[in-house]
């Protein structure tokens, strides 16, 4: 009876969540699963660090936040997964593609690509440092990762999730197939193939499954599929979508403060005018905004977010950046600047017109844009990476120096992994008997033919 009530209740909050985003109202949909989320995790750090727990306080070292406000090095935890600082490096032949040594205009990459040399890097690296450390530090060994068929973020967290000894549970839902989808579905059925790794006595005497695939045929199915997960289960760990919290986009203020000291440290030679990055759930650039907003020498500096047609309301956007403010401010009691945002200044930072398309849509300025940069070494996606860079292309095209200006500096911040050897292995376009097997326990016959996966 009991659970009868609870498969009931699972019910009824999809159906309110889907009639919501179905009339229109977005931001109700996504604040409310937002919430829920964050409810439903409970508060970080606050408990005991249990005997198996592997996190650590932040290290002024990777985290240069901590010098501003210390506060946060007893507050906060996290686990070290992430190369920080992340390179940067001129994109000298797209400068000269460009014409853009004749208009003083200098353009660079703070490459989170490198976020992680070894298994896979990107702009997910710097959340699940926080995120997965309030997982583990929690006490639970499971993990339920959500998202589209073709989500980096589903994969990122997949493998670091397997590698601190998590083991994950993935629900995807559709999305418009392409050669990058159906690379990253064979990528996800191989992670979850792979052994649990992990130093960690209790969750090896547990023995626990190494991990799991769901598909859902449509979104309402996958809404239904994770609050019936998330309410008959009591320890299992909710990664939010684009690993995006209030906790995990503190990552990407501090990643402005090592912004600041890359400059100081001569590795770019001024402050940057013009900082472009992909806009998806929302942490990377609400955390580099609010950065922008503390970190004096950003004063003038203009962030350029570009949406890859996700179509998330500005409204969850602006209360994300609030409620990102709100609990930093409790952590640091009260020191952390009291700042605020707008519909209107979000609005201003993201550039919702530039795509124009569907999610998961390859367009032609992205395709030409992913293979100029190609000479520069510099490997993006076309879902949100080469979006970005067209973004930014499109602008050096149209730009005009005074004949007194001195050169501008540019900076495109890349949020997609480089080609390491976990990477390349994963992307196998090849599908071998094992893959086969995996992903017929995953997709029926039409759902294979329709990503291109009958190999």
């Amino acid at each position: 009876m009991k659970k009868h009530r609870m498969q009931i209740f699972a019910l009824f909050f999809s159906y309110i969540l889907f009639f919501a985003q179905g009339i229109g109202c977005k931001t109700i949909t996504y604040n409310l699963i937002d919430d829920s989320i964050d409810q439903y995790n409970k508060e970080a750090f606050v408990h005991e660090k249990t005997a198996f727990d592997p996190t650590r306080s932040l290290q002024k070292k990777s985290y240069p936040l901590i010098t501003a406000f210390p506060e946060l090095s007893n507050s906060l935890k996290m686990v070290e997964i992430c190369d920080c600082p992340t390179p940067i490096q001129p994109l000298v032949h797209l400068e000269k593609e460009l014409g853009a040594e004749q208009k003083s205009l200098q353009i660079y990459v703070k490459n989170d690509g490198f976020s992680n040399q070894e298994l896979y890097g990107g702009n997910k690296v710097r959340k699940l440092e926080l995120l997965f450390a309030q997982a583990l530090h929690s006490g639970k060994n499971n993990i339920l990762i959500s998202g589209t068929v073709g989500s980096h973020s589903a994969a990122a967290s997949a493998i670091y999730a397997k590698k601190l000894g998590l083991v994950p549970e993935i629900h995807l839902a559709p999305q418009i197939p392409s050669k990058r989808v159906r690379s990253n579905i064979l990528a996800l059925s191989r992670i979850i193939s792979q052994p649990l790794e992990s130093n960690s006595e209790e969750i090896e005497k547990t023995k626990s499954p190494i991990g799991s695939i769901v598909y859902h045929p449509s979104l309402f199915s996958a809404f239904q599929g994770i609050a019936w997960k998330a309410i008959t289960t009591k320890d299992i760990f909710i990664c939010p979508p684009g690993a995006t919290s209030k906790l995990s986009t503190i990552a990407y203020i501090n990643a402005m403060f090592e912004l600041e000291q890359d400059i100081r440290m001569g590795k770019l030679p001024a402050v940057p005018k013009k900082i472009f990055v992909s806009a998806g759930s929302g942490g990377t650039f609400i955390g580099m905004y609010i950065g922008l907003q503390i970190i004096p020498i950003f004063h003038d500096t203009q962030l350029i977010a570009v949406s890859a047609g996700s179509k998330r309301p500005t409204g969850q956007y602006v209360k994300h950046f609030r409620d990102v403010v709100q609990y930093l401010r409790r952590l640091t009691n009260n020191r952390f600047p009291k700042i605020n945002v707008s519909a209107q200044e979000i609005d201003r930072v993201l550039d919702r017109g530039f795509t124009g398309e569907l999610y998961g849509k390859i367009t032609p300025k992205s395709q030409k844009a992913k293979d100029i940069v190609v000479k520069d070494n510099l490997e993006l996606e076309l879902t949100y990476t080469a979006k970005t860079m067209a973004r930014l292309i499109q602008d050096a095209k149209n730009y005009q120096s005074t004949i007194d200006s001195k050169n501008e500096i540019w900076v495109f911040w890349n949020t997609h992994s480089v080609e390491t050897d976990m990477v390349h292995a994963l992307h196998d376009p090849v599908i071998n008997e094992q893959d086969k097997s995996k992903l017929r326990k995953i997709f029926n016959t039409k759902e294979l033919e329709r990503y291109d996966l009958n190999d």
